[in-house]
């Protein structure tokens, strides 16, 4: 392999020291027949006879310390950038319109398996299960305190059951004041989710208990853009709607939840919820969702009828509210509302991928028509259907690579726009990044 490698890069030198090793072979023959009595003009004529063919020795003699097959796939590749070259108007039209289509179907893509198809980053997240009142489309819908803290002790077929409520408020300190997302969740939705704070630890029990202290979470980005990553950041107090709260930890940068509202949390902190007069004594104060993980084994079936039990039983103790449960699934719950339209885009660029596709074939075959008089010379030159036929694939492969390369380009400005749109227009939207498996 080295041995070859150094003849690749040397290949000019060896070339040379070989032409000129045949010439010398050539001259010697030469004087050889002149000392002989014969006139130059026929030595020259008869030694060259007696050497045969000198351009397909010399490249007898190449092959002997070169690959070649690679030398040839890599001639075959040089050729097709020179013929592309020759026609620069055919070859920009051929990789725009590759470029176009490969762009906006990988772009498409990307965000249909980014918000569609890869999981939630959460533990066991194919179990989570949103839990609200009946819609017809999957949806967010809120229900009460009361309604979760009822569902939380009457459900054997639920691992686990958190809730939350989005919300906003205003954080201070001596150096800032700004608005920020501050959803109120429930203490034990971090290990139903299975995450971990960067620092510090995540909410007590205790914590969300009424009149207890206050307390805050701070998102990554909230604490690096305004509190300067600070690492002792963890007792500090901060205020929070005007009232001092001492942060307790940070959660890391890849933490979104609620995913509902994920591009604002990504800058923002997260409160305990600590139930009021109001939450514990009215049923009809709906403000809170309901989060939950099923065991392992139970279908989302069965929750349902679980919940449409306990539903019953809620009804038969409080007559003054409409009580009805449905379990989504929390992706479906996310993602229901925007999945057809992704898949409808998706299936559109489908097809203008094919269109670009057919036009460019139709672009090789119109070239390829005017070029039979170039085919038949290298056909007399001896070059054979399978040279000829690698020779166009390699144009082809040349033509391909470089519209794919500008339609990557095309994707990656296409997905920056995405991210722009407003918040909650395309769920997840601040995950979406081009992976090499949706690339390839």
């Amino acid at each position: 392999m080295k041995r070859w490698l150094n003849h690749i890069f040397s290949r000019h030198r060896f070339s040379a020291d070989l032409s000129e090793e045949m010439q010398q072979h050539l001259d010697e023959k030469i004087e050889a027949l002149i000392a002989d009595g014969m006139p130059r003009e026929e030595a020259i004529h008869a030694a060259r006879r007696a050497f045969g063919n000198a351009t397909l020795i010399e490249q007898r003699s190449r092959e002997v310390w070169m690959w070649p097959l690679v030398e040839s796939i890599w001639e075959d590749m040089h050729s097709g950038v020179r013929q592309l070259l020759k026609a620069p108007g055919m070859a920009l039209l051929a990789i725009l319109t590759l470029a176009l289509g490969v762009g906006a179907n990988t772009a498409m893509f990307t965000v249909v398996e980014s918000v569609l198809l890869r999981p939630l980053p959460y533990a066991h997240s194919s179990r989570l299960v949103f839990i609200g009142p009946p819609t017809e489309k999957p949806s967010f819908g809120s229900t009460s305190w009361l309604n979760y803290r009822d569902i939380r002790a009457q459900s054997k077929l639920l691992q686990d059951v958190a809730g939350y409520s989005p919300d906003a408020s205003v954080i201070q300190t001596k150096e800032i004041s700004q608005r920020v997302a501050a959803p109120r969740v429930t203490t034990n939705l971090f290990s139903m989710l299975g995450v971990h704070p960067l620092l510090g630890r995540t909410f007590s029990n205790a914590e969300g208990q009424t009149g207890d202290a206050d307390v805050v979470l701070l998102s990554e980005d909230l604490w690096r853009r305004s509190f300067h990553a600070d690492p002792a950041i963890v007792g500090r107090s901060v205020r929070i709607g005007g009232k001092p709260h001492t942060i307790v930890g940070v959660m890391p940068g890849a933490f979104r939840f609620p995913e509902s509202v994920g591009p604002l949390v990504r800058n923002g902190v997260w409160l305990p919820v600590q139930p009021s007069k109001e939450m514990l004594s009215n049923r009809g104060y709906h403000f809170f969702n309901i989060v939950a993980q099923l065991r392992p084994g139970v279908s989302f079936a069965q929750l349902q009828h679980e919940l449409d039990a306990i539903a019953t039983r809620l009804r038969q103790t409080d007559t003054g509210t409409t009580i009805a449960f449905q379990a989504t699934p929390y992706q479906e719950a996310l993602t229901g509302r925007v999945r057809p339209v992704l898949y409808s885009l998706f299936g559109a660029l489908a097809l203008v991928l094919l269109i670009a596709c057919a036009n460019v074939s139709n672009l090789l075959i119109s070239r390829s028509l005017s070029r039979q008089q170039e085919f038949a010379m290298r056909a007399a030159l001896g070059a054979g259907r399978m040279r000829l036929v690698r020779q166009m694939l390699s144009e082809g492969l040349t033509l391909s690579l470089l519209g794919c390369g500008v339609g990557v380009l095309l994707a990656e400005a296409m997905i920056v726009a995405v991210r722009k749109l407003p918040a909650g227009t395309v769920p997840r939207a601040d995950s979406i990044a081009i992976h090499w498996t949706v690339l390839l």
